[in-house]
């Protein structure tokens, strides 16, 4: 008996990461080689275009780029005070910091000019800069304060779910 519960166990924990995967590759893959906003042309692989071409976005562009301004302002990664409390706060995968220690680390990290998007498979992904004063965090902790690198918000494809990617993100496929 006990051995069925393992086994019925293991299978619904197997159940619930094979769910998850595809989320999780879609995050932790590489930086997309994705389009400028000047320059709309999206190197993609041909499996990625044809899901593209067959599943419309629900959200245009311009309303995923909105709404990740939107979130970095209500999140507390510009200059501006967040808008979001304890409750609502969404938490990077590295921050195990309280709220308000949370709060004084993304302070003023992201430029919120958006530098480029790109749609891929399920989602936008829509490219920012850090700021002067995050790279010179970035240096003083022992970090490459590198100017091509930024941050990268995931959009869902229907605007529902908005999360700030968890790597640092390189700006060189988002230049004109």
């Amino acid at each position: 008996m006990r051995s069925r519960r393992v086994l019925q166990r293991r299978y619904r924990n197997l159940t619930h990461s094979l769910a998850l995967t595809p989320f999780l590759v879609a995050c932790a893959r590489p930086a997309p080689n994705c389009a400028s906003l000047r320059n709309m042309k999206s190197q993609v692989p041909e499996w990625e275009e044809e899901y593209i071409r067959g599943h419309p976005a629900l959200i245009s562009s311009d309303e995923a780029q909105a709404l990740a301004v939107r979130f970095l302002r209500d999140q507390g990664y510009t200059a501006e005070p967040p808008t979001v409390g304890p409750q609502s706060i969404r938490r990077d995968i590295m921050e195990a910091f309280s709220f308000e220690e949370t709060l004084k680390d993304r302070r003023n990290t992201v430029d919120p000019t958006p530098v480029g998007l790109c749609r891929r498979a399920g989602y936008w992904l829509v490219a920012f800069a850090l700021t002067d004063e995050a790279r010179t965090r970035h240096a003083r902790a022992g970090f490459r304060a590198d100017p091509s690198r930024g941050r990268g918000v995931v959009v869902a494809i229907d605007g529902r779910r908005v999360q700030m990617r968890h790597q640092d993100l390189d700006l060189r496929p988002f230049d004109p």
